[in-house]
């Protein structure tokens, strides 16, 4: 794949991301404590597959 189709692919990717968030907040019914552990347990496993997804 081209190095700068994938580079805009990615790009919308982030922004379509970034643009779910209020959506997404606004549908979140759990304590902000819970919801950070989540968060945080599912960026530890994204980090965690990402090299198996780039090698």
């Amino acid at each position: 794949m081209n190095p700068y189709r994938k580079a805009l692919l990615q790009l919308h990717f982030t922004v379509v991301l970034f643009g779910f968030t209020g959506i997404l907040g606004r549908l979140i019914t759990l304590a902000e404590g819970p919801l950070v552990w989540y968060r945080m347990l599912i960026a530890s496993l994204g980090f965690l597959v990402l090299p198996l997804l780039t090698a």
